[in-house]
């Protein structure tokens, strides 16, 4: 109706409909949940029973009743429930008057503050003018989801909550929303410091001595950031409505790593030739050297992903989600102030990123108390905090037939190394394993790789690039040894050492090119880092250096780790 739908407009009089999933126990505390330690009394009814079916119907009834004006806002039932939802909603039109008898449950039994604060994904709840709510309602019918009205907004200012006929909340919108003063949180970041051990004291270093190439190779495809992740993805159902355009394994088993998804769109009313692409990245292991750095590093690679699916690195956004040790300074966390510092600075780093790269942050979601703190099997006290983590998931606008996927091609297809040759050991998956020299992390240039990537991404819609792989954990030999998977293909790789082979920095690729291309795709790339570095076999093995693996093996350790 020409509305745009972004906007939300409440008045009093509009009907609260809730609609999805029943409530239930499950979920009660999650938000809370999720940002206090963990102990033995941690309520096992915080976790969220997922119902993905009724989260579909519900998201489709959704998208057709906005498309038929028949609601002026909507907002989800997830951290609080109908408490933040209704008590949000109510801000636009200065109160509301909610029954909670009649929202629909799982199960009797059931507190009316229970009701109140129950989290789900699937559920939402809506402002319906008061004409328009028959039609809503028998839409919903229609379409079998669950609706209910359960009150009507008001300009009383006040949320006023029943049950059965009898008051059980009525409190000022004032109180609610402005009564609780501002929380003052001291950050202090003085350069980077030395991960303490669960008991105290300095980490004892158990890494073994550097091994030879072949052996370092075949043990970091075990490592569990490396492996892969075959059983765990088919135990889900990743062809729902059969619109995935790219999979998440490639090549000619359907077993070789891919960098991202993409959901074909037109089956959802997008274009014909459109895709939504979807990718991730995260870098925690930079976290206790620089999460500046480790912030950026976490965006790049998720960009890279869906940039290596096809899609348009000036037509993304990006979703933060941040997995932090408690950073509230106390008496049981005497560093919480540092911790404080570690969140400011990857905050900054984030910023600084996204403006770089033009990426708006559209949603995400953090959880600030990772922490255990408790007693060991020995009675000991022990403190296991997760090192400060940031995900970013990356979603971009795709092309059918563009992207071609991680895995190998054709023998005799020249492989290139997009990105600098420079790579730290600095906490890469190697020297985790294994001694390597004290490294700092390498800065990115952003719009070095801007360029780059708007390159590659100029060459994968000329069809150029038979193959395109992002290189991040195990570095260069690693991602050679997954697209080798993908195809079942061999690749002689120019001599390198450990380091090249082995090393890490953001940025990087590889891509092979069929020969007849390769003068094009390397005019494409002017003024990139470009460099060929070897070629695609017939020869199941990977050749490099004093290096001649069998591609069995490397099957092997790669299929080894879970």
């Amino acid at each position: 109706d020409g509305r745009s739908a972004a906007e939300k407009h409440i008045h009093s009089g509009d009907v609260i409909v809730m609609t999805g999933g029943a409530i239930g126990a499950d979920g009660i505390h999650g938000a809370t949940f999720s940002s206090l330690a963990l102990d033995e009394n941690a309520p096992a009814t915080a976790v969220q029973i997922g119902d993905p079916l009724t989260q579909k119907i519900m998201t489709d009834f959704l998208l057709e009743a906005r498309d038929s004006g028949l609601y002026r806002a909507i907002t989800d039932n997830g951290a609080g429930g109908l408490s933040s939802s209704v008590g949000e909603m109510a801000q636009m039109s200065g109160g509301a008057t909610l029954d909670l008898a009649r929202c629909p449950v799982k199960y009797p039994g059931l507190a009316p503050w229970e009701l109140m604060v129950s989290e789900s994904q699937e559920r939402m709840t809506l402002a319906v003018p008061p004409e328009n709510l028959d039609a809503l309602l028998s839409l919903a019918a229609r379409r079998g989801v669950l609706a209910t009205a359960i009150g009507h907004f008001t300009d009383s200012g006040d949320l006023h909550v029943t049950y059965d006929g009898k008051i059980v909340a009525c409190l000022p919108l004032a109180f609610i929303h402005d009564s609780l003063p501002p929380l003052r949180l001291y950050a202090v970041w003085e350069g980077a410091r030395a991960r303490p051990a669960w008991r105290g004291g300095m980490r004892a270093d158990k890494r073994s001595a550097a091994p030879d190439m072949t052996t370092a190779l075949l043990h970091l495809l075990q490592s569990p950031n490396i492996t892969s992740k075959e059983k765990w993805v088919r135990a889900y159902d990743h062809e729902v409505q059969a619109a995935t355009h790219i999979k998440p394994f490639a090549g000619t088993q359907e077993d070789g790593a891919n960098d991202a998804g993409a959901i074909w769109l037109y089956p959802h009313g997008g274009a014909r030739e459109h895709t939504a692409v979807v990718g991730c990245g995260m870098a925690p292991r930079l976290s206790p050297h620089d999460p500046y750095l480790m912030a950026q590093y976490a965006v790049d690679e998720a960009v890279r992903n869906v940039l290596c699916a096809g899609g348009d690195p000036d037509m993304l956004c990006l979703l933060d989600n941040f997995c932090w040790p408690d950073p509230v300074k106390s008496a049981k966390n005497p560093d919480g102030d540092y911790k404080m510092g570690q969140l400011v600075r990857s905050c900054e780093g984030l910023y600084d990123i996204c403006l770089a790269y033009g990426a708006p942050l559209v949603s995400g979601k953090d959880s600030m108390k990772n922490d255990f703190r408790g007693l060991d099997k020995s009675g000991q006290n022990v403190t296991i905090s997760v090192l400060p983590t940031l995900m970013v998931t990356a979603m971009a606008r795709g092309r059918t037939g563009i992207a071609r996927g991680a895995d190998f091609k054709s023998a005799g297809d020249a492989i290139y190394l997009l990105g600098s040759p420079d790579v730290s050991f600095c906490a890469s998956e190697y020297a985790h394993y294994f001694k390597a020299p004290d490294d700092a992390p390498l800065p990115l240039d952003s719009a070095k790789n801007m360029d780059m990537y708007r390159g590659i991404h100029g060459a994968l819609k000329s069809g150029l690039v038979q193959s395109l792989h992002d290189v991040s954990d195990g570095g260069l030999l690693c991602a050679v040894a997954e697209s080798m998977i993908g195809g079942r293909l061999g690749a002689h790789i120019d001599a390198m050492d450990a380091r090249a082979g082995f090393g890490e920095a953001p940025a990087r690729f590889i891509a092979s090119v069929a020969q007849k291309d390769a003068p094009a795709f390397e005019a494409a790339m002017t003024g990139t880092d470009c460099r060929r570095i070897g070629q695609v076999s017939e020869t199941p093995a990977l050749v490099c250096r004093d290096m001649n693996i069998p591609l069995g093996d490397i099957i092997a350790a790669w299929k080894k780790g879970f």
